[in-house]
């Protein structure tokens, strides 16, 4: 009986060993190093006073244990990950939740190696609208380079 949980020490030591050192490798040479994710924030949705802009830069790592880009705005909490290489391929997930933490927008962008991260104006993502009360949140993402 002692050697199967000496065994599945060994695999967990190994399996978190692989992960720190996978989130620090820089991104396959086919998919881009980084992704910006350009947001607005207004905190009426029919009127400009208060807007936010800007971008959030977001580098490619390997692994799993990837830390999230976060823009903290007075009505949204946004979290940007980009996974270049993982156990399930390349992704962007993007969280949007409100103040108190309660989910408004999550997705997952599943990305392909060659894949055209920047096809359209508004980026891989499209233009995407979240709401909360009368506060309005846009983004869109472009690959970087």
């Amino acid at each position: 009986m002692g050697r199967p949980r000496r065994r599945v020490r060994v695999v967990v030591a190994l399996v978190g060993a692989a992960a720190q050192l996978g989130a620090c490798s820089p991104p396959p040479p086919d998919l881009p190093a980084t992704i910006g994710c350009t947001y607005q924030y207004r905190p009426d949705a029919g009127a400009s006073a208060g807007e936010r802009s800007g971008t959030v830069e977001v580098l490619g790592t390997t692994g799993p244990a990837t830390a999230p880009a976060v823009t903290e705005l007075p009505d949204f909490r946004m979290e940007v990950v980009y996974v270049a290489a993982g156990p399930e391929g390349a992704s962007v997930r993007i969280a949007v939740d409100d103040p108190a933490g309660e989910p408004l927008h999550h997705v997952l962008y599943q990305v392909d190696a060659g894949a055209d991260l920047s096809s359209t104006s508004h980026g891989f993502t499209g233009l995407h609208y979240v709401s909360s009360g009368p506060a309005e949140l846009q983004y869109f993402c472009v690959a970087d380079g």
